[in-house]
């Protein structure tokens, strides 16, 4: 069975860095690197090729809310066949990233991210930390393929020379600069 894999977090919680590991596994169809698909574009995919990957844009929260958008996000996401991989990282982390890169990050938002995390952990697969995402890659790829029954094709650690050409198209964190694991 293929998934819909949407991952959530905060900007600067390594959305991002999450959706290009997804290239490290084995039956992926699609992986979607321009971050302006929202749930229903996932949701439109086919999976009969493989699972498919896209993380919600910075503005898209799982608000608490009645709006008829999120009471369809919600229950969209509950759906058989939809997984949720979860970023985190700490405040001060965020904060102090988009400070340094740019980015839409304030307390209010990251507060409001970790309050709907927290409200709706019951829809969330797997968590990625982002610490342990850049400082651990290998144990937080084996931990992604055990929570999602996936395989792993390259060790994350690895990661850029699997990625492909074109998922460094966007602007942002310079991740080619330095391989995942290799101190700052």
């Amino acid at each position: 069975m293929s998934y819909y894999i949407y991952i959530t977090g905060c900007a600067k919680t390594g959305t991002w860095l999450t959706t290009r590991l997804f290239h490290a596994f084995h039956g992926i169809a699609h992986v979607e690197t321009k971050g302006e698909r929202p749930l229903r574009w996932l949701l439109a995919q086919d999976t009969t090729e493989g699972h498919v990957v896209a993380k919600r844009t910075w503005d898209q929260f799982l608000a608490n809310s009645a709006r008829p958008e999120h009471r369809w996000q919600r229950a969209q996401l509950a759906r058989p066949g939809v997984k949720v991989v979860h970023c985190t990282r700490s405040m001060s982390a965020c904060l102090s990233s988009a400070q340094r890169n740019g980015g839409n990050v304030t307390r209010s938002r990251w507060e409001a991210v970790q309050a709907q995390a927290k409200q709706y952990a019951h829809l969330i697969d797997v968590v990625v930390p982002y610490e342990d995402l850049v400082n651990a890659p290998n144990e937080v790829q084996e931990t992604v393929a055990e929570a999602l029954s996936l395989q792993i094709k390259h060790p994350w650690s690895n990661y850029p020379d699997f990625v492909p050409p074109g998922a460094f198209s966007q602007a942002g964190a310079n991740y080619k600069a330095r391989r995942i694991g290799a101190p700052y």
